[in-house]
């Protein structure tokens, strides 16, 4: 008899734990729909809008202003002059980074090639977040003697990660000094959602300048679309305003675009 309930019990116990799983599942599936836009019940699920399955008329559907050229989008901008190899030791240091720090730490390799706020860093040995550093950290002193932003990118510079910077450490290529008469200059602001995967050879600011300059050529217009990217990952709303107030405003952009993503307002 004791045979006999211990395996009810167990196949009872088994039953729940896979009516859980699936449910867990099923959740987990209608989160993933609800925040990704997708209908919650149509199965299976349309095609994905990426570039292995991008059709044509898909393209075609997204409203263009007249006179745009849909092949201007399927083209790369010029390759970024600025990008050399790293500096001599940088590339054993980010590896060998790579192996010792945990996987899961705040402190993550790239972290030792940025150049932090004197004001922000303290005590660095003290600090909550720098205190995982390797031994050494770069600093600098902020003109207003402000703690944001915690950081900026090394100047003139190719990164272990990939990432180019140009002659005030914002990703991308040189500035233009001085700057011409015909010249537009945007500059785009933000974080990591802005300043894209130190990974990918460019940032999305860089596609739209190149757009912008195919349509200016196109409609033989004598000016140059200078598009800058200001951005920086991990920064809050108070970081990227002073970035604009110290940094951006100085370079007299003629357009300044603001995007967060999901820093927005934090």
């Amino acid at each position: 008899m004791a045979g006999s309930k211990r395996g009810s019990s167990w196949w009872a116990d088994t039953l729940l734990l896979m009516v859980s799983m699936v449910a867990s599942l099923l959740v987990a599936e209608a989160v993933v729909r609800v925040l990704n836009g997708q209908p919650l019940l149509a199965f299976p699920l349309p095609d994905a809008i990426d570039e292995g399955v991008l059709k044509p008329e898909q393209v075609d559907a997204i409203p263009r202003a007249t006179g745009v050229d849909r092949a201007w989008f399927f083209t790369n901008p010029p390759p970024l002059p600025n990008r050399v190899p790293p500096p001599e030791g940088w590339q054993s240091l980010f590896m060998d980074l790579r192996e010792k720090l945990p996987r899961n730490a705040a402190f993550q390799p790239n972290d030792v090639f940025k150049v932090w706020n004197s004001v922000f860093a303290g005590d660095p040995c003290r600090h909550p977040f720098l205190k995982q550093a390797p031994g050494q950290l770069w600093l600098y002193d902020p003109a207003d003697g402000n703690a944001s932003p915690p950081y900026r990118f090394f100047p003139d510079v190719t990164l272990p990660d990939r990432l180019v910077t140009n002659q005030i450490g914002w990703r991308g290529g040189p500035i233009e000094v001085p700057r011409g008469p015909r010249t537009v200059r945007i500059v785009f602001a933000g974080s990591s959602t802005v300043v894209d995967g130190h990974f990918a050879p460019y940032s999305y600011p860089e596609f739209v300048g190149h757009w912008l300059q195919q349509w200016a050529d196109a409609n033989k217009l004598d000016v140059r679309f200078e598009v800058l990217n200001s951005a920086r990952e991990s920064n809050i709303s108070a970081d990227i305003a002073n970035v604009i107030h110290t940094e951006v405003l100085s370079l007299r952009p003629d357009l300044v675009v603001y995007y967060e993503g999901g820093n927005q307002f934090r």
